[in-house]
């Protein structure tokens, strides 16, 4: 074969090459990190730091325990809410870093003392969350929440989260299908810490507890039908 012909074949093979690169289907690389909206790895997308996550009760009550001068307290309420900034979301397997909020609860009911009610329950300080993905855990690393009660002389702030015997309090992340739907957040009798209030809120020595199911938290700057957010 002369050099003219083995010029005009490889000149050939080149454009051919580049004809078949122009037109193949270009690939998304797909979501990486702990977190994801829209699906689980690799069909999702990366939640971005300072996206923000809500959520809610998924369904029943929140129930919150702790025992006031030997008479145990029980707190029951129908309606929650959390809101959450990422602040690092590394590549699985890891932990992303959340700032929480919003922590509150409504629609609430107390038994055990005689004259009291609830008159909100929220956070006092910013809570700090880190979420595992082995185990899949929504773990509370710092909390400080205040429950205020009328009572007969006026009102009691208790306040309970992480502190003496309990370093955290974890929750179970369940993911939801691929269409954002059925994943869940769920406490289950979690031990929660006395930090303040006085004898009528309990004692360091008397860690209260935490039942709760959260309804999967959404990206708030994920866009079309599903914005759950996946633990990966």
């Amino acid at each position: 074969m002369s050099k003219r012909t083995l010029a005009f074949v490889g000149a050939a093979s080149v454009a051919a090459l580049a004809t078949a690169l122009s037109t193949a289907p270009a690939f998304a690389s797909g979501s990486s990190d702990v977190l994801s909206w829209g699906g689980a790895n690799p069909d999702g997308t990366n939640v971005a730091n300072s996206d923000s996550l809500t959520g809610s009760l998924n369904s029943g009550s929140g129930v919150f325990t702790f025992d006031s001068n030997g008479t145990t307290v029980t707190i029951s309420c129908t309606a929650a809410s959390i809101v959450a900034n990422t602040t690092s979301n590394p590549a699985a397997p890891g932990t992303a870093d959340l700032d929480l909020s919003t922590l509150t609860f409504t629609g609430c009911t107390l038994t055990g003392l005689s004259g009291v009610t609830v008159q909100s329950i929220a956070l006092k300080a910013t809570a700090s969350v880190e979420i595992t993905d082995s185990p899949d855990d929504f773990v509370i690393t710092s909390l400080n929440e205040a429950v205020k009660l009328k009572i007969p002389l006026g009102t009691l702030t208790c306040d309970y989260g992480t502190g003496t015997g309990v370093s955290s309090i974890t929750g179970a992340i369940t993911n939801p299908d691929s269409s954002g739907a059925d994943g869940s957040i769920a406490f289950d009798d979690s031990p929660v810490a006395y930090i303040t209030g006085g004898s009528e809120c309990g004692s360091t020595a008397n860690p209260g507890s935490f039942t709760a199911t959260f309804a999967s938290v959404s990206d708030s700057n994920g866009t079309g039908t599903n914005t759950a957010v996946y633990d990966n």
